[in-house]
């Protein structure tokens, strides 16, 4: 894991798994209130040392306890913060640790801690082992891969990734044979492999834990590069993926309570880390949620994606086409949307902070946790309290076609709601019509004056909020050349009306009885009128 720390601005944020040895990076939380137009604050959480920052990684299920690591001299200890108790340090067996995941009520935090173990040959070796930390046992290394590698005669590493509800059950990963496997823990049982997929060589398979629901029955991973969800009943299920390219990949990376809801990413692995963001059910299968912009969930292979308990809310990292990380929110009501420019657009002052991963979620999904590449103060943890109803990003109602008449006027409406300010622009046959000619096509209301044969059309408006574009369904525009009187309908008034101007007596207004548009009035215009209003408009 490669990170910077220092005490004054960085530049970007890294997140990737791990590893036993190193400096990581180091952060500070800030604290979202409830966002409003008025009312809205950010908050340091604080260090471990003072100018030091600290990385958020995990939030309990209120949205009140948070774990992670922050910086110490020479490395970095895992902690424990509340708001009443502030940050908690859990200390290290060796040198280094890190927190990784916490329970639903807070009270077990679990993550890597790094040990000196004297190998068969004499020499001595930092490796990482499972840590459980509770207020009763403190920082209990509980172990890690049962698989030995045969190169040194002892299981490479052990990292713990997730916890059930009461810190009962933890699963992790770890070396064996040079590579992973997945494994998990009780008080009673101790540490046992979870196995890998039918016919996979278990040396081989490079299976690592990411998520266990709330009673730590099923647990969710990566398996030969495939998502998997566990259970103790049934084993290892692929959860599959939606796509056949033979570099096709899949990570399930969240579950709910229940277990019936779990997300991830999946895509291609090989041809440039192009993944998208996925939920599963059971009776749905895997469904694409896409990602910011088109390009990548980041990094593919360990970014955390996380869910409220009830599956309506996810939040993960999303990578640009340069590998920018930044956090995106998924809800029905919203998409997936950046999550910067959400909370920027509802009123939350973000100035100086850019926002870069989410990596944890309440409950209730109103609680995010994650990282910033900057802030005010150089940090890179944030936690961010959502409003109860999550207003959509933008949505627009669909205009109803209308029909006009040469000379007479035709509008269209929509309405647009969304976040923060409303723009919109209308287009006729997917065309941007001119704003600066009709200042109309860029309000809600479109308004057509002097309609011409040449105005018929596909009408649709794309409405702009701050935090994305939608397009409103089509209506379509004719322009009924036989409403001589212009009044929505084609009936004998438009003969009666068309006969009295061809006549001379009397005329609509804007009208003339030239209908063929030669420049004279003759039994030719009677005769294209008579045509245009047997045929029906």
């Amino acid at each position: 894991m490669s990170h910077l720390r220092n005490s004054g601005r960085s530049s970007r944020c890294t997140h990737a798994r791990p590893q036993a040895a190193g400096a990581l990076a180091l952060a500070s939380i800030a604290t979202f209130f409830t966002p409003t137009a008025s009312a809205q604050s950010i908050s340091e959480l604080g260090s471990l040392t003072p100018g030091d920052n600290c990385q958020a990684m995990a939030v309990s299920a209120d949205g009140s306890v948070v774990a992670g690591y922050a910086g110490v001299p020479g490395g970095n200890h895992a902690f424990r913060w509340t708001a009443a108790g502030g940050m908690q340090d859990l200390g290290d067996f060796d040198h280094n640790s890190a927190a990784t995941s916490i329970s639903a009520d807070g009270s077990c935090v679990v993550g890597w801690g790094v040990v000196l173990i004297t190998r068969p040959d004499s020499s001595q070796g930092a490796y990482a082992r499972v840590f459980r930390w509770t207020a009763a046992g403190g920082l209990e290394n509980i172990g890690g891969s049962s698989t030995v590698d045969p190169n040194s005669g002892i299981a490479n590493s052990g990292i713990g990734r997730a916890v059930n509800a009461n810190g009962s059950v933890v699963i992790g990963d770890g070396g064996g044979c040079n590579l992973t496997e997945t494994f998990r823990w009780t008080q009673a049982t101790g540490t046992h492999s979870i196995g890998t997929f039918p016919l996979s060589d278990p040396c081989y398979s490079n299976v690592t834990a990411y998520a266990l629901n709330f009673d730590g029955t099923v647990a969710v991973g990566q398996a030969d590069m495939r998502a998997y969800r566990w259970t103790l009943g049934s084993g290892m299920i692929d959860l599959g993926n939606l796509t056949s390219h033979p570099w096709r990949m899949a990570a399930a990376k969240g579950i709910t309570a229940d277990g019936t809801v779990i997300v991830g990413s999946w895509g291609v692995n090989a041809a440039g880390f192009i993944t998208q963001a996925f939920r599963w059910r059971a009776d749905l299968g895997m469904q694409n949620l896409g990602s910011l912009d088109g390009a990548g969930i980041s990094p593919a292979d360990t970014a955390t994606i996380s869910v409220s308990n009830d599956g309506s809310v996810i939040v993960g990292t999303s990578n640009t086409a340069d590998f920018i990380p930044r956090p995106f929110l998924w809800t029905q009501a919203t998409g997936m949307v950046n999550l910067q420019t959400y909370l920027a657009a509802m009123g939350v002052d973000l100035t100086g902070w850019s926002l870069c991963y989410a990596t944890g979620l309440s409950a209730d999904g109103r609680t995010i946790v994650g990282n910033a590449c900057m802030s005010p103060n150089a940090t890179s943890g944030f936690i961010v309290r959502l409003p109860a109803v999550l207003p959509p990003c933008v949505t627009v109602t669909t205009p109803t076609s209308v029909a006009g008449c040469p000379g007479g006027t035709a509008g269209f409406s929509v309405i647009g709601t969304g976040v923060g300010p409303i723009t919109y622009q209308w287009r006729r046959d997917s065309i941007a019509l001119d704003t600066m000619a009709n200042p109309s096509a860029a309000t809600a209301t479109l308004t057509l004056t002097g309609t011409q044969a040449t105005d018929a059309g596909s009408y649709d408006c794309v409405v702009t909020s701050a935090c994305g574009t939608a397009t409103s369904g089509a209506a379509m525009l004719t322009v009924c050349a036989a409403d001589f009187d212009c009044d929505g309908t084609v009936d004998f008034f438009d003969y009666d009306a068309f006969v009295m101007c061809f006549e001379g007596l009397a005329c609509p207004p804007d009208k003339t009885a030239d209908f063929d548009q030669d420049g004279s009035v003759d039994f030719f215009d009677y005769d294209a009128f008579v045509v245009a209003f047997e045929t029906p408009c």
